[in-house]
Order: C-alpha cells, then structure tokens, then sequence
C-alpha cells in the first residue's frame, strides 16, 4: 500500500523508468513517471495556479482531470524537499545523458566516445572504489595511544646514550666560549597598569616615556 502514490513518489522520484516497472505496478510506475515530470515543471512555474497545472497534466499525459488534481496533491506534499529533490532530479538526469550518448556513440561505432561516456558513468557512481561500511558505534575500538619519548617510533634512529651526549656537548661548549655567564632570568619591573591602563580622559596618545 503506497498511499495513492505518494510514498512511492518520495521514494523513488528519480528512479531510472526500468526500476521503477520492476519494482512497482505499472499504473503506479506510470504515476510516478508524472509526478516526475511535473515536479520539474512547477519548480518552473511556481505562480502556476492549480486550473493551469491540472490542464497541463491532462494535455501531456492523456490523463483524467481526477488523477490530475492526485498528481498535484503529490508534487504540492514534495515541495518541502525542493532542495535535495532538485539534487536528486540532476543526479538522474545525468544518468540518462551519459546513459543516452553511449547509446548514441555505440550506434555511431565511435569506440573512444563509448569509452569516455562509460568512464563518467563510472567515475560517477564511483563504481571503482568499494563500498563504504558504517561500523556501530558500540563496534569502535579506541585506538591504545601510548606516549613515548622513543623517536624510533616515527622512524627516526635513535641515538645511542642521547641524554649523556647533549650533558657532554654542553659542557665542552661551555669550556669552549669561556666568556658564557649562566643567570636566572628576572621578572621585569614594569607597571603595566600604567603601561596598559586606559588612556586619560581627553588624551588621545600616551605622553612619551622620558629617556
């Protein structure tokens, strides 16, 4: 039971016509072919009036005034999905036009465009590639990050003694340049909020600091 189509339409909108005859009655495939078709063409003519849309439907399709004003029940209640139906409608389309110059290019015999129409369509649906799988969040298992001051674990060779060769660097350099004074540092006597404190009313720079 599909609702008078309606969730077949939601469902299946841009559905290639060969699925949809497959899956679906052809009464029904049919009605979605419509909706289809017509969703594009309000989407085109938003200000159309329902008279001009039942007309419009009933002049293309053949189809009774009754199943017009269905179709319309239908494409008015898939118009809050306008954004991603519309994305949906270009997928397809797209689809159909490399579906269609292949067709085409294989009537002509011209291998290389066949060759170029099928690379799209692949590289479209990214049929190269495999197929991503979700894993379930209670199927993740953390990652056992251990920390380590061990270069060898990014590739890099470890020096042999490390901590004793930079003591003995140190001290062979301070031997050398006889004129090095080791001090603490000391914190700066500087009154910052006098330095960083709001300007004087009235005062649009800072009085030069005397010399």
């Amino acid at each position: 039971m599909y609702d008078s189509g309606l969730e077949a339409c939601r469902n299946d909108l841009y559905t290639d016509s060969e699925q949809l005859y497959r899956k679906y009655p052809d009464a029904l495939a049919r009605k979605i072919e419509r909706v289809r078709e017509m969703h594009q063409w309000f989407l085109s003519n938003p200000a159309a009036k329902d008279a001009v849309f039942v007309s419009e439907c009933v002049s293309r399709f053949g189809i009774s005034r009754p199943t017009a004003y269905s179709d319309l029940s239908i494409v008015k209640a898939l118009l809050p999905h306008l954004s991603s139906s519309s994305k949906e409608f270009d997928r397809w389309r797209f689809r159909q036009m490399t579906l269609r110059t292949f067709e085409i290019a294989e009537a002509r015999k011209d291998a290389r465009s066949m060759a170029q129409a099928a690379a799209n369509y692949a590289r479209y649906l990214n049929i190269d590639k495999e197929d991503e799988s979700d894993i379930p969040v209670d199927q993740i298992i953390p990652q056992p990050f251990v920390p380590t001051d061990d270069p060898s674990v990014l590739g890099i060779r470890q020096i042999p003694n490390i901590r004793e060769r930079i003591r003995e660097l140190t001290e062979k350099y301070i031997k050398e340049i006889p004129d090095i004074e080791d001090i603490e540092a000391e914190d700066a006597d500087l009154d910052e909020n006098n330095l960083f404190g709001p300007l004087p009313e009235n005062q649009d720079t800072l009085d030069p600091v005397d010399a």
